[in-house]
């Protein structure tokens, strides 16, 4: 496919390539018209790199978040839930493990095990990590070392979860424009807005539930202002939590609170226990595929115990879709 006329992309850098100290935010409309110019490859390379380099230096503000994000529904993959089960449960899953085990995979299959329909989205192939930076172990290669193969289409999803088995999607099948994006991080050399856009995706037609994560401060303010945005809260549930290595998954030595944000409500989830961090039995010193993907199947095998943090994030999940349910339930009376 031939890319669009280009856009003058001009006046837009103008505005936000000020600088920290003197920048000028786009608003929602002028937001959601350049970000789908970028996702329609309507900017030419130059200005493109202008746009997400200058974007990257001023960061984005809550309103130009919410247009972006608006326009990432154009082009995305969409998902019906299944029938009889509403509220899927989305995780994104694009950081990946390069100290600790990633056990986002674990948390996806305990919430299929509750037949949950569990739709994990990442990137499986490091495309985006420039050369001479080391790659992080992926969920995507630990489900597939469980049998568990990336779903290409909307009926591989489906199929997955009619087996009652977590579907995962990678950001180049799920969103290809969004997925050029992430890529120009290689020519770039750092990060930029669709690094935090692909986490906040909502691929499904419906409600779902989704998991979010922050590590840096700023970012927890910004996530906590996006999601009381009418446009986005009208979508979603969020789950919160601090990331383990940016993986939206609690860490297996420590639970980490959540808020829990509905309907322009937020409510504050807080674990039991918050005792000094305790490593689980047989939790694995690596962080490898192999060595990660051998640990979670004696987990589910009942061989080992679920770490506690997690099995207090899965019932979490279970009682803030449980809220839903009933809340689609009394709607349709």
């Amino acid at each position: 496919m031939s890319a669009s006329p280009a856009i003058d992309a001009a006046p837009f850098i103008k505005d936000i390539g000020r600088g920290r100290d003197n920048p000028t935010d786009l608003d929602f409309e002028r937001a959601r018209t350049l970000w789908r110019a970028v996702l329609g490859q309507q900017l030419d390379p130059v200005a493109l790199g202008g746009v997400l380099i200058a974007m990257r230096v001023k960061g984005e503000s809550v309103v130009e978040m919410g247009g972006f994000l608006e326009a990432c529904d154009d082009g995305m993959l969409r998902l019906d839930a299944p029938a009889g089960q509403p509220v899927p449960v989305v995780i994104p899953s694009y950081n990946g493990a390069r100290k600790l085990a990633n056990l986002t995979p674990l948390l996806a299959l305990l919430l299929a095990s509750k037949r949950v329909p569990v739709l994990v989205h990442g990137s499986s192939g490091g495309r985006d990590i420039p050369a001479g930076r080391a790659r992080r172990v992926t969920s995507a290669e630990i489900l597939a070392a469980l049998g568990i193969d990336a779903s290409r289409s909307a009926d591989d999803v489906y199929a997955r979860w009619s087996s009652f088995a977590p579907a995962f999607v990678d950001i180049a099948d799920l969103h290809p424009a969004l997925d050029r994006v992430l890529q120009m991080r290689r020519i770039l050399g750092v990060r930029n807005s669709a690094h935090s856009l692909c986490k906040l995706l909502q691929p499904v037609n419906s409600r779902a539930l989704c998991l979010s994560s922050f590590t840096h401060p700023e970012y927890h303010a910004m996530l906590e202002a996006l999601y009381a945005l009418p446009a986005i809260s009208a979508t979603r549930d969020v789950l919160l939590l601090r990331a383990t290595e940016g993986e939206a998954v609690c860490n297996a030595r420590r639970a980490s609170a959540m808020q829990w944000y509905r309907d322009g409500i937020s409510e504050a989830l807080e674990p039991d226990d918050s005792g000094p961090m305790l490593t689980p039995k047989g939790l694995p010193q690596s962080f490898g595929v192999a060595e990660t993907a051998t640990y979670i199947e004696a987990v589910l095998a009942g061989r080992l115990d679920v770490p506690g943090p997690i099995a207090w994030q899965v019932e979490s999940i279970m009682r803030a879709r449980a809220a839903r349910l009933r809340a689609i339930e009394l709607s349709s009376r």
